[in-house]
C-alpha cells in the first residue's frame, strides 16, 4: 500500500489527510471502540444488553454506546471524573459523527481522536489497547505514541497510519 501525502495547510490553517484515508482511519476505529463498548457492557451491564436485545456490537452506534455509558454512569468507577469522562465520551462519538457524516478535520484532531480512543479502551479495561499499538521493526512491541511526547501530531498520526497499513495487510 502507498501512503498519501499529507495535503498541504487549508485555508483553515491545519494540515489534512486525504479524505479517503481519514475516513478509512475513523471507520476503523469506530469499529474497534463499537466491540470494546460491547464487550465491556456485556461484562458490567449484561441486563442492559439483554433488554435492548443488542446481539453484537455492530448492533448499536458508536455514539449511542457512549451516550448509554453516561445516561448509566458506568463507566470508570464511583471515584472517577464525571466531567472528565463525559468529555472523553463526547469526543469519542465525535469519531462516528466524523466519519459518517464525511467531515474534514486536521491531523491534530485525528491524533485526539486515537489517543482518546485509547483512553477510553483503557477505562474500559482493554489494557492492550485492541490493537492500537504502534508496531515498527525496531519496536515490535510500542505503544500508541503518547501525546505529551515531543513528536508533532502529524508525526503521531503517520505512525498510526503505518500501523494501521501494516495490519489491514
Amino acid at each position: 500500500m502507498l501512503l498519501p501525502v499529507l495535503q498541504p495547510i487549508s485555508s483553515s490553517g491545519f494540515v489534512r489527510f486525504p479524505t479517503r484515508l481519514q475516513h478509512s482511519l475513523l471507520v476503523r476505529l469506530q469499529g474497534i471502540l463499537e466491540v470494546a463498548c460491547y464487550d465491556y457492557t456485556n461484562r458490567t451491564m449484561p441486563d442492559t444488553i439483554r433488554r435492548k436485545e443488542w446481539d453484537c456490537a455492530e448492533a448499536v452506534e458508536l455514539n449511542h454506546w457512549t451516550s448509554e455509558m453516561q445516561k448509566l454512569n458506568k463507566v470508570g468507577g464511583a471515584g472517577s471524573d464525571n466531567v472528565a469522562m463525559d468529555a472523553l465520551l463526547r469526543s469519542v462519538a465525535n469519531i462516528r459523527h466524523t466519519a459518517v457524516h464525511r467531515r474534514r478535520v486536521g491531523a491534530s484532531q485525528i491524533d485526539k481522536f486515537f489517543s482518546d480512543a485509547l483512553t477510553l479502551l483503557v477505562v474500559l479495561g482493554d489494557e492492550e489497547g485492541r490493537g492500537l499499538r504502534i508496531v515498527t521493526p525496531d519496536r515490535p512491541q510500542a505503544a500508541l505514541p503518547s501525546r505529551s511526547t515531543t513528536a508533532s501530531p502529524v508525526t503521531r498520526v503517520l505512525l498510526l497510519v503505518l500501523a494501521f497499513a501494516a495490519s489491514a495487510s
